[in-house]
């Protein structure tokens, strides 16, 4: 795909969430995607395929007792990879994050078939969601 292209399925992938419309932000990953969340705590680590990866996001959601927003604060891409900066905000069990997330996403055949998702700070990242 062109770069504008691998950027529009980025947008559509994170309108959809923000609409809830899990369908289809799934459509937008290959069926054996691998998403990489770095640090050491609960939710870090990688996953594999789209059913995985589909727990993991949503598993933020229900850990983050529905106060999970993001907003997309730039985005950019090339013929082969699309570069997310994401801010993101939650609260649970009396903890609150606030803080920016880079996400690199590889794009083969129109889908998204790798994820890289990085953190300015993985031990407060894993402390909020312990």
């Amino acid at each position: 795909m062109s770069a504008e292209g691998n950027i529009e399925l980025v947008r559509r992938a994170y309108a959809a969430i923000a609409a809830g419309d899990m369908a289809t932000v799934a459509a937008t990953f290959a069926e054996d995607v691998a998403w990489h969340a770095a640090g050491s705590g609960v939710t870090s680590g990688s996953k594999q395929g789209r059913d995985a990866t589909m727990a993991y996001l949503g598993g933020l959601m229900t850990r983050a007792e529905g106060t999970l927003a993001i907003d997309v604060v730039d985005i950019g891409g090339s013929a082969d990879y699309a570069y997310l900066l994401q801010h993101s905000h939650a609260e649970r069990v009396g903890k609150v994050i606030d803080h920016d997330v880079m996400q690199v996403f590889r794009i083969s055949d129109g889908v998204v078939v790798e994820v890289w998702e990085f953190f300015p700070d993985t031990h407060m990242v894993d402390a909020f969601w312990a």
